[in-house]
């Protein structure tokens, strides 16, 4: 697991957002056909405060948990979400691809 904080370039200790990358997690569409999808990693959390949406902050996130993930080697970076039913991919390339599926809910 690797983490990624933005944070303000003049006080370190106001953080803008938050990211987390995960291996070894899975999920039915992912796992149904490694050839489509090789060598997965997740994008487990993407967090940004209210107070700083649509700055370029998640944006950023992204970008730099994509670069982390090509450093790792991993060809497939995918993000779960609640509220769709089916996988949806995002961009698919003949480098990486983005595989967005549901996840379960955790209003329960």
């Amino acid at each position: 697991m690797q983490y990624i904080v933005a944070v303000s370039p003049s006080d370190a200790s106001q953080i803008y957002g938050f990211a987390q990358l995960t291996s070894g997690s899975s999920e039915p569409c992912i796992d149904v056909d490694p050839e489509k999808y090789p060598e997965p990693v997740e994008l487990q959390r993407l967090y940004v405060g209210v107070e700083f949406a649509g700055k370029g902050v998640g944006k950023g996130l992204a970008r730099e948990i994509e670069r982390m993930a090509r450093e790792m080697g991993r060809k497939t970076l995918w993000l779960g979400v609640c509220g769709i039913t089916q996988p949806i991919v995002i961009r698919h390339t003949k480098s990486s691809s983005l595989c967005i599926m549901q996840r379960a809910s955790h209003d329960a």
